[in-house]
């Protein structure tokens, strides 16, 4: 539900106690086979429903899918799925920075599709039954590997795995998006066939794993100036709220405008000491070319103050250089 109060948009959402299934997969990184078939399941049954009223998602990832502590599985991110700048401009990052849940048309470049989703889906599925993506590493890497190879069968790495769930999972990751499967609800009859019509099996198992898996819950609540904001129902410590009064502005930092702090007392007095203080203190600044200058203004001033001590001990002792000796008449003295 969506709408204006005051000149101010809102967007309207039922309140679920879920969790990402990022954080479930996580918590517990090889789910139990029934309750893998149980979220593929549930999965595929939300996107269908979406792929019903011709809206395709594009961007199905676990950080997308969420859990609550009943097993009901929901899916977020709809409400940029129809607008198509968004599509475009992750096409175009996708084409660059491929995830583990791209489908092959989506590291292309390519428009996404029912099929896109159902890919992304497949990947997921395979995360559940075997504990990692399909493909990891570079997100160059895993790219190439979306469009030209094939993924380790799931029942080698995991021999437990039902023959017919590892084929469904396998045939949503096949590379031309034609021959995956016709619809999500094709999907779905084929993992019921795996459980013998016992697609849910897991439902209770699954509920209580999302209960157990660590994940902040804040809530957001949002104020009137001057309101004080009510106590969270929750009682979270770390409950969220927005207020839509504005905000004084704050004295800019002088850290912002780039100028060092002083780090030693000012050195008074002239000559070499004030040089040797300017010294310091520019190398206290940092910078590379700072830190040249200072050093080549320390070597100079070295020199120079070797130069006049030379000059000085010079001075100081004249009577101390040998004397040529003395001829009159040719007689030596």
């Amino acid at each position: 539900m969506s709408g204006t109060v005051a000149s101010h948009p809102f967007v309207l959402t039922t309140h679920v106690d879920d969790v990402p299934l990022d954080a479930v997969l996580r918590a517990h990184p090889r789910l139990p086979i029934p309750v893998a078939q149980t979220v593929l399941f549930r999965l595929c049954a939300a996107l269908q429903h979406a792929h019903d009223h011709g809206v395709a998602h594009g961007d199905v990832t676990p950080a997308n899918v969420r859990v609550d502590v009943d097993g009901n599985v929901h899916v977020n991110g709809f409400a940029i799925a129809r607008d198509a700048e968004y599509q475009r401009v992750m096409r175009s990052l996708i084409g660059v920075t491929a995830s583990e849940y791209s489908s092959p048309e989506q590291c292309l470049g390519r428009p996404t599709s029912f099929a896109s989703d159902q890919y992304s889906v497949g990947a997921i599925g395979y995360e559940l039954l075997t504990g990692r993506p399909p493909f990891v590493g570079p997100p160059m890497e895993v790219q190439r590997a979306h469009v030209n190879d094939l993924p380790c069968w799931p029942g080698f790495m995991r021999r437990e795995c039902p023959t017919l769930l590892a084929a469904t999972v396998m045939r949503m990751l096949v590379k031309e998006p034609n021959e995956r499967w016709p619809t999500l609800r094709s999907v779905m009859a084929s993992i019921a066939r795996a459980f013998s019509g016992d697609a849910d099996g897991g439902l209770p198992a699954l509920a209580r794993l999302v209960r157990t898996t660590p994940f902040p819950r804040p809530t957001m609540t949002v104020t009137s100036p001057g309101d004080v904001p009510s106590r969270s129902v929750w009682g979270s410590a770390s409950a969220l709220s927005i207020s839509s009064a504005p905000r004084p502005k704050r004295p800019l930092p002088v850290a912002s405008l780039d100028i060092a702090p002083r780090l030693h007392r000012p050195v008074p007095g002239g000559g070499a000491r004030r040089l040797m203080g300017e010294v310091r203190a520019a190398m206290a600044r940092g910078g590379r070319w700072s830190r040249r200058l200072a050093i080549a203004a320390g070597l100079l001033t070295a020199a120079v103050t070797v130069a006049g001590l030379e000059l000085l001990a010079i001075a100081q002792a004249p009577n101390d250089r040998p004397t040529a000796p003395s001829i009159v008449s040719g007689v030596q003295r």
